[in-house]
C-alpha cells in the first residue's frame, strides 16, 4: 500500500513538474525567436514576437525584460540610423522625422521637437516637418503652437 502511495505521489509530482515546465519552454521559444530577429537588427519583428508572448504570459518577467531591452535597442538604432542619414544628406526630411519619432518613443518630446526644428532650418519649405511639429505640439497640449505649425505646413503646400 505504501509503495502505491509513493508511486502515485511520484506520478503526480511529475505531472505537476511537466505542467509548470511547459510555460517556461513556451516563454523560451518567444525569447529565442526574438533574439534571433534582434541579432539581424529587425527590432520591430522582435518586438512583435515578444508582444505575442506577453499576450499569453503577461506576468513573465523574462518577456517583460526582453521587451524593454528590445524597445531601447530599437530607439537607439532609429536615432543612430536617422542621424547618419542626416549627416549624409541634411535635406532628408524623413530622417529628421525618424529621429524625432524615436526620441518621442523614449519620452524625450523636447528633443524630438528640437530635431524637427533643426530640420526646418535646413528644409524651411518642408510641409512634412512643419506637420510633424504641429502633431508634437498638439500632443503636448500646446494648441496655439500646433495651429501655427499646421498653418506653416499648409503655406508650404500652396
Amino acid at each position: 500500500m505504501n509503495r502505491r502511495i509513493i508511486i502515485l505521489f511520484s506520478l503526480v509530482s511529475l505531472i505537476a513538474l511537466a505542467a509548470t515546465d511547459a510555460p517556461m519552454r513556451a516563454e523560451t521559444q518567444f525569447l529565442e525567436r526574438s533574439q534571433a530577429l534582434t541579432q539581424k537588427h529587425d527590432y520591430v519583428a522582435a518586438l512583435t514576437i515578444l508582444d505575442q508572448g506577453l499576450l499569453l504570459y503577461p506576468s513573465s518577467e523574462l518577456l517583460i525584460a526582453a521587451f524593454r531591452k528590445n524597445s531601447e535597442l530599437y530607439i537607439v538604432h532609429e536615432i543612430s540610423t536617422g542621424y547618419q542619414q542626416i549627416d549624409k544628406n541634411s535635406h532628408d526630411v524623413k530622417a529628421y522625422v525618424r529621429v524625432s519619432e524615436a526620441f518621442s518613443l523614449a519620452g524625450e518630446r523636447l528633443k524630438a521637437l528640437e530635431v524637427l526644428t533643426e530640420g526646418t532650418f535646413e528644409n524651411p519649405k518642408s510641409s512634412v516637418l512643419w506637420s510633424a511639429i504641429g502633431k508634437l505640439e498638439q500632443t503636448a497640449g500646446r494648441l496655439a503652437e500646433a495651429n501655427s505649425a499646421f498653418e506653416e505646413a499648409k503655406r508650404q503646400i500652396e
